[in-house]
C-alpha cells in the first residue's frame, strides 16, 4: 500500500465554520485516495476545531515522522495564506518525496513555489478551483 502525507491549512482559516466545511472537502479527498488503495495520513482528519490543534513542537514531530515515512506528499493550498503545510512541504523535498502541488492557481503559490514543478522532477503542480473539483475527477474516473 502506499502512503501519503496530505498537508493542509488548519489554522489559517478565518472562522470555525470555513475550517468546518473545508475539512469536509478534505475528508471527502481522503475518502477517495482510501478507496483507490492509498493510505492517508492528514493531521486536519485529527482535529475539531483549531483549538484542538497540537503545539507546534508536538505537530513538527509528528509531522517529520509521518512525511519520512509517506511514499508520497500532497499539499493543497486554497489561497494565500500562512501556514505550516508549507513548511511540511520544504520537508517533503529534503526527504526526496513525490510532491504534488494543488492550487486552484499557480499565482497563489508563494513566489519561490511557483516553479519547483520545473526546478524538480519529483514535483507536480496541479490548477484547480478547489477539493471538490478534485473529489468530482477522482469520482468520474
Amino acid at each position: 500500500m502506499n502512503k501519503i502525507f496530505l498537508a493542509t491549512p488548519i489554522l489559517a482559516f478565518n472562522s470555525n465554520e470555513e475550517l468546518q466545511q473545508y475539512k469536509t472537502e478534505v475528508r471527502d479527498l481522503v475518502s477517495l485516495l482510501t478507496a483507490e488503495g492509498y493510505e492517508v495520513f492528514s493531521e486536519i482528519c485529527t482535529v475539531s476545531t483549531s483549538a484542538d490543534y497540537d503545539s507546534p513542537a508536538d505537530a513538527l514531530k509528528i509531522d517529520m515522522a509521518e512525511i519520512e515515512k509517506a511514499d508520497a506528499f500532497i499539499i493543497h493550498y486554497p489561497k494565500p495564506m500562512a501556514t505550516s503545510a508549507l513548511i511540511e512541504l520544504g520537508m517533503a523535498i529534503g526527504f526526496k518525496k513525490k510532491i504534488l502541488i494543488i492550487t486552484p492557481e499557480r499565482k497563489v503559490l508563494p513566489k519561490g513555489i511557483t516553479n519547483w514543478d520545473k526546478l524538480f522532477d519529483s514535483v507536480e503542480i496541479v490548477e484547480v478551483p478547489n477539493l471538490d473539483f478534485v473529489n468530482q475527477v477522482f469520482k468520474n474516473r
